[in-house]
């Protein structure tokens, strides 16, 4: 397959956007874009998607007062870098924008993951075919996202067809894919494990501490993960490029990485990722600071709102290390924007304290004290912080006692 990855892309009168520019290397590996809520990461990644896809614009308008929006791509495939651009004309709900993309060849490398990421449990009667696409169906499936609902028939179909492997028209690719993807179902906890695909049921079972279950019925941490790694290879097959999924080289775009995850996988899912998918562009959108602590400087885009409250990318702290000696309140502050970590309740009882430490009132000291304690985790710094500046005033507040 040919080699796609995008370089920059300019945004005006897009969305929420007046005018964004954004650039993302050119090198296979991870791209986290983070921001506060309604910033317009996912309206970000929309508008790479709107560049590979045909249909209607279901998810992009231009912004409210402006003429048009135009979104402006750059991408390179093998080593020519080449430039496109689409227009945004509607703004109202009933009315859309039609694209037609031109570039239904290269869409064939651009998977898209939205954050509707889970799956009930559907019955099947039988194994079915793949679908035949050509290039004109490339772009659907970029507008139309990654179908959830296909992986079940998918892994059925290889799991239960492998002996006939070597008598049919599998190629080597398949079977790499099937057993990294017979893997996956271990990679964020080694207590879990495929068991079979059923076949009275073409069910596909899966051994848990609890026992053996459908694996329509596991957590939403585990379907969201699974959609992932194995609606991704899924994909790539059905694309019909003929690569394994490590050596698939198109773009992967993700929004909410980190959706239903539990805090300990958030920070194990960028590298999951990039171990899968190792030759792989993959722009993701993120909530969360444990997933951005795992990460390196140069895998980090930050968007935030300037004084006009125009969104803008800004440069992050970089270090070595990327953020791994980081506190969340640390990534949470000088990364991800978020002003003020601490609840209005624990601020206004750290306000009290100062208060009473600034007019040397040892009573009113004690009192914050007391309150401040049973609010701070035993073992938090600020605790042994304000127990230290306390000192003094609980001897002076125990003197008086004692000569009462």
């Amino acid at each position: 397959m040919d080699t796609l990855r995008v370089g920059s892309i300019g945004l005006r009168d897009v969305g929420p956007f007046t005018q964004l520019d954004v650039q993302f290397p050119i090198k296979a590996g991870l791209s986290l874009v983070c921001g506060d809520n309604g910033i317009g990461k996912t309206s970000l990644l929309e508008a790479i998607v709107a560049v590979f896809s045909r249909g209607q614009l279901l998810r992009l308008k231009r912004r409210q007062g402006a003429d048009a929006g135009r979104i402006m791509l750059e991408y390179e495939t093998k080593d020519h870098v080449s430039t496109t651009e689409v227009k945004v004309q509607q703004f109202e709900p009933d009315q859309f924008d039609y694209l037609n993309t031109q570039l239904g060849d290269i869409a064939s490398n651009v998977i898209n993951v939205r954050a509707a990421r889970d799956f009930i449990y559907q019955r099947q009667d039988g194994i079915t075919r793949d679908p035949s696409l050509n290039p004109r169906h490339h772009g659907d499936r970029v507008a139309n996202g990654l179908a959830s609902s296909e992986i079940k028939s998918w892994f059925s179909n290889r799991y239960l067809l492998r002996p006939h492997a070597e008598t049919s028209s599998w190629t080597s690719e398949m079977m790499e894919n099937l057993d990294a993807a017979i893997s996956y179902f271990s990679l964020l906890d080694p207590n879990v494990k495929l068991d079979r695909v059923d076949v009275r049921t073409f069910d596909i079972i899966v051994a848990t501490p609890s026992g053996l279950v459908p694996f329509e019925y596991l957590s939403s941490g585990f379907k969201s993960a699974y959609i992932l790694l194995l609606g991704i290879i899924k994909e790539i097959e059905f694309r019909g490029i003929g690569v394994a999924a490590r050596d698939f080289a198109g773009l992967i775009l993700i929004d909410e990485l980190d959706l239903h995850l539990h805090p300990v996988w958030q920070r194990e899912i960028g590298a999951a990722m990039k171990r899968a998918f190792p030759n792989a562009q993959i722009i993701a959108t993120t909530h969360s600071p444990h997933v951005i602590q795992a990460a390196q400087a140069s895998e980090v885009i930050a968007l935030v709102r300037d004084a006009d409250g125009n969104v803008k990318s800004r440069p992050v702290p970089s270090t070595k290390f990327g953020y791994a000696g980081w506190s969340l309140e640390e990534v949470l502050e000088d990364i991800m924007g978020v002003e003020d970590t601490k609840t209005p309740i624990f601020r206004a009882a750290m306000q009290n304290f100062d208060a009473a430490i600034d007019q040397d009132n040892a009573d009113a000291v004690v009192a914050s004290l007391d309150i401040l304690r049973e609010m701070l985790h035993p073992n938090n710094s600020t605790r042994k912080l304000i127990e230290i500046q306390a000192a003094p005033y609980i001897g002076a507040v125990s003197s008086t006692e004692g000569e009462q």
